[in-house]
């Protein structure tokens, strides 16, 4: 199974929002989450974005994806509320999370941002990818990625930073 939210071939028209549950529990099991992927297009102002209830949330999910390629994603929670995150088959599988991944050839800027600040949150990852920017030639574009918590823990065997990887490079100020 697939989740996706504002997933599309223009980041000029592709849109998604998707509020979980306020009032009652929450859990996703999935092999990926998508937020914001385009292929084409300037990512302007059209964010995609999931929000996590404010009880508690459960994603089983093996790779989640915010803010990709040209795209602008954001996944966050709504205060009060507590995330656990582990692969697909619940704890112990390990997710992964990629944040801000500017794969494609472009002088855009993809942007994600996971914000879990008034919430708790306890997350398993394999690895976590903030600001990837690869595979392009083009040497303006980059990937920005930000990830904000302040009760909980996060556990990951890779952390990878603002990444100009694979054959690209970039001559953005960073990848954040």
């Amino acid at each position: 199974a697939r989740v996706s939210s504002g997933i599309g071939v223009s980041a000029n028209s592709a849109r998604g929002t998707l509020l979980l549950s306020e009032a009652g529990d929450n859990s996703v099991t999935a092999t990926s989450l998508e937020i914001s992927e385009a292929d084409s297009g300037a990512n302007g102002n059209r964010e995609s974005r999931l929000t996590l209830g404010g009880n508690t949330n459960t994603l089983n999910i093996d790779t989640i994806t915010v803010g990709a390629k040209k795209g602008r994603g954001l996944l966050d929670i709504v205060a009060g509320g507590s995330i656990t995150i582990n692969g697909t088959a619940g704890a112990p599988a390990l997710a992964n999370l990629v944040v801000g991944d500017n794969n494609v050839n472009t002088s855009t800027q993809s942007n994600g941002v996971v914000d879990f600040r008034g919430g708790s949150v306890t997350g398993n990852f394999e690895t976590i990818s903030l600001g990837i920017h690869g595979q392009s030639t083009n040497t303006n574009g980059r990937g920005v990625g930000s990830l904000f918590f302040d009760d909980g823990t996060i556990k990951a065997n890779t952390i990878t930073l603002a990444s100009p990887s694979n054959v690209g490079t970039s001559a953005g100020a960073s990848n954040t």
